[in-house]
């Protein structure tokens, strides 16, 4: 999902039900950012996500040839290229817990 589909779909949520809150956060391992927006819908709660990280390429694995060796692994993540990924979330009434929802099952 694009950001751009995101706010749409937002934007879209927030004519019909009351937005409760929203904000952002930094992501570590790969470096990213996550935007939430929390709705207010009858008996519960929705919490939409999208996480924004640098797109992973490939793998580095250095070992040697000893026993007992132990294997160091590196991750190689793009400069340029980002994926995006959607979260959905609900939590219902007198529960603290977020639980997920699948994309194909949101009912409003």
């Amino acid at each position: 999902m694009t950001i751009e589909k995101f706010e749409s779909v937002c934007e879209q949520l927030g004519k019909r039900f009351k937005l409760a809150d929203e904000g952002e956060e930094a992501l570590e391992n790969p470096a990213g950012i996550a935007v939430w927006k929390v709705y207010e819908l009858p008996g519960k709660l929705i919490r939409l996500t999208l996480k924004t990280k640098a797109k992973f390429e490939k793998e580095n694995v250095l070992t040697a040839k000893r026993i007992g060796a132990q294997a160091h692994i590196e991750r190689v993540y793009s400069d340029t290229e980002k994926v995006n990924t959607l979260m959905a979330e609900q939590k219902k009434e007198g529960s603290d817990e977020w639980e997920e929802v699948r994309i194909e099952d949101f009912q409003f």
